[in-house]
């Protein structure tokens, strides 16, 4: 359940102390989670985590090229499994086929081929195949925490479940860590933490809510069992399907409109517009709405370079 080697929360406590605790402490322990089971509250130091701030790429002096990873109590890690492990079962019947992150059974092999084949078949049958590669804006900070609820609930998520997870998410708080310097505490009445186990799980969830709005209301591309394909997804790496230009213009401001409602807000320089073709098309950018997205010749889709020609490597 807890990883060894990883770095503790305020509480400097490390997994492997609780591991080698003995049979006292973890009595103890289940007395506390049973505690916090009930009252539906968890300790006052399980709400802070230090937020650690890791470069990504690019500049280094832009702060959307970081990512915060969070630092939490190793006490508060334990009840987190706990709810994972419960919500999983559920997850599982939840998200759909598109969805391969964090999922048993799914990887980025899966994704990665379907894209390829797409490839291929767009050169073999000299089909051309418009794709979106979609980027959010920090997307696990901008969650709405009161709409995830309730789009738990309508889900079929057990009510006492959501109301212990919301209570772990309840008046939360973070210091920043930069330089060997520690910030007050402030408030964060947004997001899912990362670095939290819950929180891919969590994601999926807020995630499915879009997509479904999506393939009710979208038309993605036909396949050989006369069944539509329209996304492809691991986590927030998203890429929409369409059978044309116009298609994919839908898709993509339907996608755009129904993340805003769970606060999901699309980054425009980093998502990308492909159009698989043996053909050349003087086409620079697919305009969205508002949005101008750029036109790409190739584009590296979770870790693998994929070529509007239908080459990858």
């Amino acid at each position: 359940m807890l990883k060894n080697g990883k770095a503790p929360g305020e509480d400097e406590i490390a997994s492997e102390c609780l591991k080698k605790g003995g049979p006292y402490l973890l009595n103890q322990l289940h007395k506390l989670i049973n505690i916090i089971w009930e009252q539906e509250k968890i300790p006052e130091s399980w709400r802070v985590s230090i937020l650690c701030p890791v470069f990504k790429k690019r500049d280094i002096m832009e702060c959307e090229n970081y990512r915060g990873i969070s630092l939490l109590n190793t006490t508060y890690k334990i009840l987190s499994n706990i709810f994972l492990i419960r919500i999983n079962p559920y997850i599982k019947e939840i998200i759909g086929e598109y969805q391969a992150g964090f999922m048993i059974e799914r990887s980025t092999v899966d994704q990665i081929h379907i894209i390829k084949q797409l490839a291929e078949k767009s050169h073999e049958f000299n089909k051309d195949i418009p794709l979106m590669f979609i980027d959010y804006k920090a997307a696990y900070d901008s969650i709405n925490r009161e709409k995830l609820w309730n789009v738990m609930n309508n889900m079929g998520i057990p009510a006492k479940l959501v109301r212990m997870i919301r209570a772990c998410a309840y008046e939360s708080k973070s210091k920043e860590s930069f330089g060997g310097e520690v910030s007050d505490e402030f408030p964060v009445t947004t997001g899912l933490r990362q670095g939290d186990d819950l929180s891919p799980a969590l994601f999926n969830i807020a995630i499915e809510s879009v997509i479904r709005k999506v393939l009710i209301q979208a038309k993605g591309i036909k396949m050989n069992n006369n069944n539509e394909l329209t996304v492809v997804a691991y986590a927030d790496d998203i890429v929409l399907i369409a059978e044309s230009e116009n298609d994919l213009r839908n898709t993509t401001s339907i996608l755009l409109n129904e993340g805003k409602e769970i606060g999901l807000k699309i980054n425009e320089s980093k998502t990308k517009y492909m159009i698989l073709s043996r053909r050349n098309h003087n086409i620079s950018y697919l305009k969205v709405d508002d949005y101008k997205f750029e036109r790409v010749q190739s584009f590296k889709y979770l870790g693998t370079e994929i070529n509007e020609s239908a080459n990858s490597h």
